[in-house]
């Protein structure tokens, strides 16, 4: 469902964020390109798109982003897939689109050809270059108690989790941004990048 202001209304975005890093050595979603956050930049980019942007994190007072609330984990430690399952919990919609804080450079255009593919499975997940991107898509409620199965039984693999679920893949190409920052080498790699996607902070669509 669309809004007048051209914005997803049944859909609420979801970063997820609040991860480790231990390959980049400092938190991910705190990094900056053109002093603006990786997660102030997604949040930017799906507010331009959904009408609700909320931030899962290991705890709610890790983050404070003007505009999105923080949810968090009720399972603690147990990566995305705990993520995943805390924003289903505590969300009004009945989807989620989960998009991971390492992806700054993803588009709204991306964004809106994920939400608009018409697909009845539990979960519509991204595909570039054969790389499936599990952590850029849309989860519905109803594979809660899925979720809860897998994190009592302390699997926590976001693809083994998929292997279990009806999943549908979503093709795209080099310009959606699906662009994983994850080492020092590959945030070095994007800054000159950046200049292919924004100039200067992502505007909404209006």
């Amino acid at each position: 469902m669309t809004g007048q202001e051209g914005r997803v209304r049944d859909v609420t975005g979801v970063i997820l964020a609040g991860g480790e890093s231990s390959r980049m050595g400092s938190d991910k979603a705190l990094l900056t390109i053109d002093g603006v956050s990786f997660l102030e930049r997604i949040r930017q980019t799906l507010s331009g798109v959904l009408g609700d942007v909320v931030i899962s994190a290991r705890d709610e007072i890790g983050y404070s982003v003007p505009g999105a609330r923080v949810i968090g984990d009720v399972y603690k430690n147990c990566g995305p897939l705990a993520g995943i399952h805390a924003a289903l919990l505590a969300i009004p919609t009945s989807r989620a689109f989960i998009v991971s804080c390492d992806l700054p450079l993803v588009t709204p255009e991306a964004c809106l050809r994920m939400l608009t593919t018409e697909a009845p499975d539990d979960v519509v997940v991204a595909r570039r270059e054969s790389r499936l991107q599990p952590l850029f898509g849309l989860y519905h409620k109803k594979i809660l108690p899925e979720l809860e199965r897998s994190l009592r039984q302390n699997r926590f693999s976001v693809l083994d989790f998929l292997d279990g679920v009806d999943v549908t893949i979503v093709d795209l190409g080099p310009s959606a941004g699906l662009v994983n920052v994850n080492t020092p080498g590959e945030y070095a790699d994007i800054l000159p990048a950046t200049r292919r996607y924004f100039t200067t902070a992502p505007s909404p669509l209006s």
